[in-house]
């Protein structure tokens, strides 16, 4: 059957193209083209409508066409008898408005998918307004739902005021709104109001839709409760007074009843259960498998994602991986190896597997592989492009890697660049300034590194730094704060390193934080805002009368870089491990919360 629909499609193409038997004619302007009634009434239910109408001669029929430019016609035309059209930034909008009016569905769809899949965060405004203009439902729907997700990031975004009433008053209502807190709902009401005098008799139209209940009281005392503007307007007035009725009812009346007997929507919007969350992952029951777990350093809640392999289950527990984040908040897991394939193998296979975690979904998503398989690697962030550099391919035996490559997120590509001059692994990197520095590790010849490299991303060039840190170290964890970077945790051949090194590139000069306060073997660390967090860590528990033991420690610490300082977090974080942590917005709308808080 399909090959017999080819087949007709394609002889109509040739009797198009030979103008064999055509019988009406379309123009635009001076472009004129000789097409069959059939084919365009079989395409579209606009030209059926007019073929079907008495009135319209059937000799020599020429149908004139406006609103479309002449240069559009012939493609579409083509498209109609072949279905193939070729789509870009410049001509996309003007297609998606021609198959609109023509009523052209198909054209319509593969319109909508292309500037789909071009929206971002400079676009998305504009193609949202186009769409609406157009009632291109699948392409205003996709265009809605990317703005609501990135709002905050949107909100200055001029031409989000410049959105007519309907179409800003869908968003600003809506329950999946990304905002942290109710007041930049108010603050964009205000500022698309004052964009136009015209506008100021829409105001109460929008302020219906503040959630008053979810603003602070020091926000709603200083900014809405005095704007001479919502007190003097009745409409506004009466919120207000229902508001504060609503507050005055007696607390054992549920927040419900209450909410619908005065008409007040007390409902959180999506973005104010996004959580700043530290990052657990590792092996899961399947070998393609990656968990998830997380840990609110804020509330001290506990969350899955998706479940980690049961403590007794080694089978597919992965060693030796790094978790980043991007600039855009993606979640990527790189590398590793099975503990299997390391513990009972002289030499294991490690992994080029990479996976970006998908947080309404629940899940890891397979994406494009490294060029080589890498475990004890070190990855660096800079916006969203993940340097990974060195590691090894095959471990405990095997020769450490000198390549380097980074990882385009937006084309999921991984592209190679100049190698470290030495092979090297269980280092730690950090971006900064436009490069890359590298600090210790160990060498081909197992020996303990006390080097800083540097790597110059647009040269594309490697140096050795002048400079050494105090001690030779390796399986450190590295973050940059301010143009400096900061070291954490890391072993020599005979210690445990518990210093907190400060390297300021600019001046090639180091200093020192407060000591870790307890010891141990320190090898996972994250960073955001300022602050570090090391989860547990291996030490030696010592029991009376017995021989010392190594032990996995799953508590957590913070390092406060202004005011350089530890302390302890929680004696017990449940779902962590020591491998690789990562600092990550999430949801806990999709994480499934834990019975047990960890307490400080």
């Amino acid at each position: 059957m399909d090959d017999y629909r080819d087949y007709l499609l394609e002889n109509l193409k040739k009797m198009f193209e030979g103008q064999v038997l055509t019988d009406v004619t379309l123009q635009v302007g001076e472009v004129r083209i000789d097409c069959h009634r059939n084919v365009l009434a079989a395409a579209s239910p606009y030209f059926r409508a007019m073929f079907i109408n008495p009135v319209i001669e059937r000799e020599a029929d020429i149908i004139e066409i406006h609103n479309i430019p002449s240069h559009i016609l012939n493609p579409v035309v083509t498209y109609i008898y072949s279905g193939n059209i070729t789509l870009n930034n410049e001509n996309v909008q003007d297609f998606l408005m021609t198959a609109t009016m023509l009523e052209l569905t198909y054209l319509i769809e593969c319109c909508a998918n292309y500037m789909m899949r071009e929206v971002c965060k400079e676009n998305c405004v504009e193609m949202f307004t186009f769409a609406s203009h157009f009632a291109c439902s699948k392409l205003k729907q996709h265009t809605k739902k990317f703005i609501l997700d990135k709002f905050s990031d949107i909100f200055p975004d001029e031409n989000l005021f410049e959105l007519e009433i309907d179409d800003f008053e869908e968003l600003i209502a809506s329950d999946d709104i990304s905002v942290e807190h109710e007041e930049i709902i108010f603050d964009a009401i205000k500022k698309w109001r004052d964009r136009k005098d015209s506008r100021f008799c829409l105001f109460p139209r929008l302020f219906k839709h503040v959630r008053l209940p979810l603003v602070s009281d020091e926000y709603f005392k200083t900014n809405i409760e005095q704007e001479n503007f919502i007190v003097n307007d009745p409409v506004c007035a009466d919120i207000l007074s229902k508001f504060r009725k609503f507050n005055l009812t007696d607390s054992s009346v549920s927040s419900q009843t209450k909410q619908d007997y005065f008409g007040i929507n007390a409902k959180p919007r999506h973005g104010m259960f996004n959580r700043n969350m530290i990052i657990f992952s590792g092996g899961t029951v399947d070998k393609n498998g990656r968990s998830l777990t997380a840990f609110d350093p804020i509330t001290l809640k506990n969350y899955i994602g998706i479940k980690p392999h049961p403590t007794f289950d080694f089978k597919y527990k992965i060693d030796f991986y790094q978790l980043v984040t991007t600039a855009d908040n993606s979640l990527y897991f790189i590398g590793g190896i099975f503990y299997d394939d390391h513990h009972f193998e002289d030499a294991g296979q490690a992994l080029s597997e990479v996976y970006k975690y998908d947080s309404k979904v629940v899940c890891w998503e397979r994406k494009t592989d490294m060029s080589k398989p890498r475990c004890c690697l070190s990855a660096a962030v800079l916006d969203n492009t993940v340097f990974v550099i060195g590691g090894k391919s095959k471990y405990p035996r095997g020769p450490p890697l000198d390549s380097v490559e980074f990882y385009d997120v937006e084309n999921d590509i991984w592209n190679s660049l100049s190698s470290v001059p030495i092979g090297i692994y269980n280092h730690a990197s950090a971006v900064v300034d436009g490069a890359i520095l590298v600090f210790g590790g160990r060498d081909e010849d197992e020996d303990y590194l006390d080097t800083v490299l540097r790597y110059d991303i647009q040269k594309d060039f490697w140096t050795l730094v002048s400079t050494q840190m105090n001690k030779p170290r390796a399986q450190l964890c590295a973050f940059p704060y301010k143009s400096r970077i900061y070291l954490v945790g890391g072993i020599t051949m005979h210690e445990n390193i518990l210093t907190t090194a400060i390297y300021d590139p600019s001046m090639n000069k180091w200093t020192y934080g407060e000591n870790f306060p307890e010891e141990r073997k320190i090898t996972s660390a994250g960073s955001h805002d300022g602050i570090i967090y090391v989860c547990g860590g291996v030490r030696h528990l010592g029991l009376s009368g017995r021989r010392s033991r190594l032990v996995e420690s799953r508590d957590l610490y913070k390092y406060d870089i202004e005011k350089n300082k530890w302390s302890k977090v929680v004696k017990l974080v449940q779902y962590s491990n020591t491998q690789s942590i990562a600092c990550c917005v999430l949801n806990t709308k999709y994480l499934d919360e834990s019975e047990y808080v960890s307490s400080p």
